[in-house]
């Protein structure tokens, strides 16, 4: 409690600091410090609540219950709160420059002076050693302190100032067209998969119908955050499960070795629960249609168990329940709930994607315009790279350009694709 309380504490004081400074948050490393104190303190609070309700536990005590709705709050603001903002490439050269203007307003004249001569020092002894030409120390002298790097070096910024953090510089198109021997169809889609490394959201939509061999090549990238949204989606499919056999195994045992384990299986289906409306959440900001065989599953997932874990709660385990034991009996009737709407629905949200083309279209949409204008010029330069060494005749090349951004290997080698969606490649987009 002691831990729960201190976490509370800094994490009022980061948030304070957050909205003073909002120019200067991140706002993933935001958004994941506000889950971490959501999450474990909203499943404690619950169970504090369900102890003092029932009176099973003499540990809990009433001042607990404000210690984890403080925490849970703290996680609340921190999501509510943490900017969003919808060009991110923009946004991290802004916060780059607040930080910089942030760090030059804390250093002291005499420290500047000193700073200048040194780095002026430096300058000299590489234009006598000829590391540089006199052009780069003029611009190395003019450069304003603190952004020598990005005066002279500013390709180097790509992969702080590109979204997903990755740099485009680190996979260049040309080697994978200079190490070829013959162009095969096969090369078409790991050259779109390359162009797109710096749209991540467009690389998964086309790892979707991209042949495997392209995806396990080009999309090697794993992040800490994707990790995680893996993770958890995997949980939302097995915490229901896991609930639904515990309840099975009771019934089995007709109850002789422990409790109904409604709150356990309420548990893992309220944080299964929270994983699919924060999906749902997203779904809506960022629309993807689905095949209706994966949304079939994933909803026939959730709505066996729960039907099975309230059909023994109100059958064999009916005489053990008390009244706080309603509270996860919701739970489980809303997790199915969610999901027979979303089976009614369908794998196509209103007005979004209709097919796999569809998704790829909407994560272009979605990506700032400077970095697709950049895309576009990479893959130009690649095709043209690609009609120089004879690798493609002309007509190759002009379809390849002629290809829609996004669309570049449903073009020149649809036959690799897994999943060839409805909709032709080169189809007016959706409004």
């Amino acid at each position: 409690m002691i831990l729960i309380a201190i976490a509370v504490l800094l994490g009022t004081i980061s948030l304070i600091g957050n909205v003073r400074h909002r120019d200067e948050v991140e706002p993933r490393t935001a958004i994941m410090i506000g889950w971490a104190h959501l999450v474990p303190s909203l499943i404690l609070l619950v169970f504090v609540v369900q102890a003092l309700a029932t009176g099973r536990s003499a540990d809990a005590q009433p001042w607990m219950v404000v210690v984890f709705a403080l925490d849970a709050i703290v996680g609340v603001l921190y999501l509510v709160l943490t900017p969003r903002p919808k060009d991110r490439a923009a946004a991290r050269v802004e916060r780059a420059r607040a930080l910089w203007r942030n760090a030059m307003a804390t250093l002291v004249a005499a420290d500047e002076k000193k700073v200048r001569a040194e780095l002026a020092g430096a300058i000299d002894v590489l234009l006598e050693r000829d590391l540089i030409d006199r052009e780069t120390a003029d611009r190395a002298r003019e450069a304003p302190l603190g952004l020598l790097g990005v005066t002279l070096a500013p390709a180097l910024m790509a992969k702080a100032s590109s979204p997903g953090g990755h740099d485009a510089e680190s996979r260049p198109l040309a080697p994978l067209i200079e190490e070829a021997e013959e162009w095969t169809p096969l090369d078409w889609w790991k050259l779109e998969i390359r162009s797109f490394i710096v749209a991540p959201a467009v690389v998964r939509d086309l790892s979707i119908i991209a042949p495997q061999e392209a995806v396990q090549a080009e999309y090697t990238k794993i992040t800490g955050a994707s990790c995680l949204r893996s993770l958890s989606y995997l949980y939302a499919i097995v915490g229901p499960l896991v609930g639904a056999a515990m309840m099975i195994r009771w019934a089995w045992t007709s109850g002789d070795n422990f409790d109904l384990p409604l709150v356990t299986a309420g548990i893992l289906t309220a944080l299964a629960l929270i994983v699919g409306v924060y999906g749902q959440l997203q779904g809506h900001r960022h629309p993807r249609a689905v095949t209706a065989g994966s949304l079939r599953t994933l909803a026939l997932l959730h709505i066996i168990p729960a039907a099975v874990s309230l059909l023994i709660a109100a059958t064999a385990g009916r005489s053990q329940l008390a009244g706080p034991d309603v509270l996860w009996i919701v739970v489980i009737a809303a997790d199915a709930l969610l999901h027979v709407v979303l089976l009614v629905r369908g794998p196509v949200r209103p007005g979004g994607p209709q097919n796999e083309v569809g998704n790829i279209r909407q994560g272009l949409t979605e990506t700032p315009q400077h970095v697709l204008d950049e895309i576009q010029d990479r893959r130009r330069s690649a095709i043209e790279l690609l009609r120089s060494r004879d690798l493609i005749d002309a007509g190759a090349a002009a379809r390849a350009n002629a290809a829609p951004l996004g669309e570049l290997g449903l073009t020149m080698a649809s036959e690799l694709a897994r999943h060839l969606p409805d909709a032709p490649a080169g189809a007016p987009p959706q409004a």
